[in-house]
């Protein structure tokens, strides 16, 4: 430490480390001395200025008041003083200056001094040690070189046994040291065998953590001959046992075992390709789908009796070798096997989750200013690789999904679906649903390619399903007899063979999305590789096509008590003609296919219709026929246009056989031979033809729900329009129908030639009716026989029993209107007989019917009571009634008029009417 530190420390003690310096013990003596002599100097000059009594306050503020620059050895005081001075010329502040300079160096003098003299016993206490330190020096000097000296001496005399012995003692380490080699060679050719064992009994990761052991045991013996041998047959072992692992975990997708696969990537990860090991599951997952599917179509060719060699075909080329009847048992299989690559794949992505490598990994919990710790440094490489994995495993399953769309695919495009009974197709439809519905589990796709090719097979042979079963549909009403089918009373359409896929649908849909607790419930947790989701499925050979229609034995039509004449049986059975059951047949497999083909449900929908109103159409023609008009029987139906509507759009005109054209036309139906409506047992035909089509109808909207479901919801608007107007064109279909069994009941013309015969320009009142009203109500009697007989067979609502009597008393009453309209002249009297007569009939016709009021009733009536009206109000009271057809009106003008012919001529109203 230089002399102006030793001075900065004393002086100011705080002062920082950085302002020292080392250590001049050279220069120490000679300043010390002059600094001593220059004090005494300044002592004796300055003795009388500094008695003062604040001496120390005075030295201590001089010392505070010098810059600390000036203990600075390297600092040039001079040029600092001069650049402090800078452009002063006054003598007098350089003076003052000067003087404060001066003051300083006798402050610091004085505190030099005073420092040495309190520590000179401490400098002449360290010099007298320095001192003996020499001397201790000199004496270690000597013994040094005496002891040279004397080994020197010491190695001449040793002898040369002494050398021979130290040389084979080295010997002895070096052939110890060799033999412990050889040991451990040995211990590694005994541990290959080992190894090898282990790896066949599968344990490839304590072989292969044993082969990295052994290869580094011996890496500091590569010098041996032998070792680099045993090194080439260890490196075979390894790959050995790399190949072995493969075919290991190419046995995964088959079969999937969770010890042996936490082994296989134990061995993997032992091996540092965990990466590699899922890239080669992948392609395993590859060879084994094209084996197995090419396993399967194979073995039913070759059951067939198609014989074939692997080697030279195409998996697409085996599939257009497989005959039709295979197609249906080959592709369930075909599934079957699909199932089980899938489910093995699903397991093993579970046992990824399982294991916390595709789980939540917990971040570590530094700050990001923080430098990471080497745990946190592999948390974050373990999050990478968790990453990568999860991305692998997402990837595999699409891919896995998607190969075997491409073998589902091929399979269903070389084949001729155009051979297919509608239940196999059905069939084949179920199977892809079904495989689809795992497929989305599964992977998460829509399935769209397979959907297309679906699509693509299907629709061309919905079509020429369609136009045939237009065909069979015509075929049916062309040889129906319209007699009732014979059903049991527990009868429903979902025991028909062509509903009970619905029961399946409830069952799939509840298993593969939610079950009434709306917990989630899948496939891979319900089945397994032994129960897999194909085995519920039905094959066509499982159940018959026509389900057993038990049949019900009626006693009687109607229930005959005194109490109430008129009740029907409480029990309604469906009425079924053999048509109609076939048509239900037909919505059956329509609703399974719209369920299996829902991008074109709603085209499959449209086709129902059309077997819908041909149906409707054929029992309009056939039983309506008597109806010229029947808008004056409904008036605001719109049954008539819609007739006409459906003879435009599906009926031929011609005799030309039906083409296969876009828009598709048959031929009109015809009634057959054996259906004779002129009879009155021709009551049985119409009741159960028109009750088939609200039946019909009936089973259309209770299957609504079931048509929603496979249609998109913008098609539901379209839907419940299309069922309210099957059941409303239905329901008015009975109007038309129940009209025509009054005029078959009622022998118009004979009724009203009687009433012409009747007097009625009579001038006595008559006691009797007329003999045309027991006529007519002998018929009525007779027809209440008829009807009641027709009801033990034809099971009908009591809404439509009712029906038909308003039916046909409105028919009863209309004759009788017509018939008082026929009439020239009338008397008072012969009014009088026109009430007696009708009062009678309606008396002894509600004794035959409950309805009340008899429809018609009304009209007659009201009619009668108009011969009473004055000839000079007929005219007003023609024209508030325009309910009564212009005949009506001009006969009864001209009885109440008969007095004066030209008071008709006043009537123009009627005149307008008629035009």
């Amino acid at each position: 430490m230089d002399f102006k530190q030793k001075l900065s420390d004393i002086f100011h003690p705080s002062f920082p480390s950085s302002l020292n310096a080392q250590r001049s013990e050279e220069r120490v003596p000679s300043e010390l001395s002059k600094l001593l002599s220059d004090n005494v100097i300044f002592r004796t000059e300055n003795a009388k200025r500094n008695s003062i009594s604040s001496y120390s306050v005075t030295n201590d503020d001089v010392l505070l008041s010098i810059d600390e620059r000036f203990y600075d050895e390297s600092f040039n005081a001079s040029l600092h003083e001069l650049k402090e001075l800078g452009d002063v010329r006054l003598k007098e502040l350089i003076q003052v200056e000067k003087q404060k300079l001066l003051n300083q160096l006798t402050v610091i003098s004085k505190k030099v001094f005073s420092v040495v003299l309190e520590r000179q016993a401490d400098y002449n206490q360290e010099f007298n040690r320095i001192l003996e330190l020499q001397d201790e020096l000199d004496s270690a000097l000597g013994f040094c070189t005496s002891s040279r000296l004397q080994t020197a001496s010491a190695k001449k005399s040793i002898a040369a046994a002494g050398l021979e012995l130290v040389y084979k003692y080295r010997k002895k380490k070096q052939l110890m040291s060799l033999l412990q080699s050889l040991e451990v060679i040995k211990t590694m050719q005994e541990t290959e065998l080992h190894i090898q064992a282990q790896i066949s009994k599968g344990d490839f990761a304590e072989a292969i953590h044993l082969l990295a052991e052994c290869q580094k045991v011996l890496q500091p013996f590569s010098h041996f001959t032998c070792v680099a041998q045993l090194n080439l047959k260890l490196q075979d072992t390894l790959i050995m046992a790399e190949e072995m692992l493969d075919n290991a975990l190419a046995k995964v997708c088959e079969n999937f075992n969770t010890s042996q696969y936490e082994r296989i990537q134990e061995a993997y990860e032992s091996l540092g390709k965990s990466h590699v090991a899922l890239d080669q599951l992948f392609m395993h997952m590859t060879t084994a789908i094209h084996t197995a599917a090419l396993s399967v179509v194979s073995g039913y060719v070759a059951l067939y009796g198609s014989s074939i060699d692997l080697n030279k075909v195409t998996f697409s080329e085996l599939c257009k070798k497989a005959v039709p009847e295979s197609c249906v048992p080959c592709l369930l299989d075909l599934c079957r096997s699909m199932w089980t690559l899938m489910f093995n794949f699903n397991r093993v992505i579970n046992w990824h989750l399982s294991n916390n490598i595709l789980g939540n990994i917990a971040l570590p919990d530094h700050q990001s200013d923080d430098i990471p710790t080497p745990d946190d440094r592999n948390t974050s490489k373990s999050i990478d690789d968790t990453s990568y994995t999860e991305q692998k495993l997402n990837y595999g399953k699409s891919r896995v999904w998607q190969d075997i769309q491409t073998k589902l695919k091929d399979f269903l495009l070389s084949v001729d679906v155009s051979a297919f009974r509608i239940e196999e197709l059905l069939s084949i439809l179920d199977i892809i649903r079904r495989l689809i519905e795992v497929g989305k589990e599964f992977s998460g796709s829509q399935s769209e390619s397979l959907q297309d090719c679906l699509r693509q097979q299907t629709i061309s042979y919905f079509k020429n399903y369609h136009f045939s079963r237009f065909d069979e549909l015509k075929a049916f009403l062309d040889n129906e007899s319209w007699e009732p089918c014979p059903v049991s009373e527990s009868f429903s359409c979902k025991r028909l063979a062509e509903f009970q896929f619905l029961e399946d649908v409830f069952y799939t849909r509840t298993d593969s999305s939610e079950n009434d607790n709306g917990i989630a419930i899948s496939y891979f947790k319900e089945h397994s590789e032994e129960y897999t989701p194909f085995d519920t499925l039905k094959s066509p050979q499982d159940s018959s096509f026509y389900d057993k229609c038990g049949s019900v034995k009626l006693e009687d039509g109607l229930d005959h008590t005194e109490d109430n004449p008129f009740s029907v049986k409480k029990v309604v059975l469906p009425t079924l003609s053999n048509t109609a059951l076939s048509l239900l047949r037909l919505i059956g497999r329509y609703l399974q296919m719209m369920r299996l083909l829902q991008p074109i449900a709603f085209d499959i929908c449209i086709c129902l219709n059309q077997l819908i109103d041909y149906y409707l159409y054929a029992v309009a023609k056939f039983f309506t026929f008597e109806v010229k008009d029947s808008s004056s029987i409904i008036p605001n139906s719109k049954l008539p246009a819609v007739l006409e509507k459906i003879e435009s759009d599906l009926i031929l005109n011609d005799d030309q056989p039906m083409a296969h054209e876009e828009k598709l036309k048959v031929l009109a139906p015809s009634l057959s031979r054996i259906v004779n409506l002129s009879r009155p047992e021709s009551m049985v035909a119409r009741i159960t033809a028109v009750e088939s089509v609200v039946f019909l109808a009936q089973q259309l909207e209770n299957f609504s729900d079931e048509f929603k479901a496979a249609t998109s919801e913008s098609k539901h608007a379209a839907l419940d329009s299309f069922f309210q107007k099957v059941k409303t064109n239905a329901v008015d279909l009975r109007h038309p129908v129940f009209a025509c069994i009054a005029r078959l009941v009622i022998k118009r013309d004979l009724v009203l030639a009687q009433m012409n015969r009747v007097q009625w320009d009579i001038r006595e009142v008559m006691s009797q009716h007329s003999p045309y009203v027991d006529e007519l109500l002998i018929e009525l009697q007779s027809f209440s026989t008829r009807l009641g007989e027709t009801l033990s067979r034809v099971s009908v609502s009591p809404e439509v029993h009712t029906l038909i009597w308003e039916h046909v008393a409105l028919y009863a009453n209309q004759t009788l209107l017509e018939g008082y309209s026929n009439v020239k002249k009338c008397t008072n009297e012969g009014r009088a007989l026109m009430q007696l007569d009708f009062r009678h009939f309606t008396m002894k016709m509600e004794t035959l019917t409950s309805v009340r009021p008899l429809p018609g009733s009304t009209l007659v009536e009201t009619y009668i009571k108009a011969f009473y009206i004055p000839e000079s109000t007929i005219e007003e009271w023609t024209k508030e009634h325009t309910e009564y057809s212009e005949k009506q009106l001009q006969s009864l003008v001209q009885v109440v008029s008969q007095s004066n012919k030209r008071r008709i001529l006043k009537f123009p109203m009627l005149e307008e009417r008629k035009l």
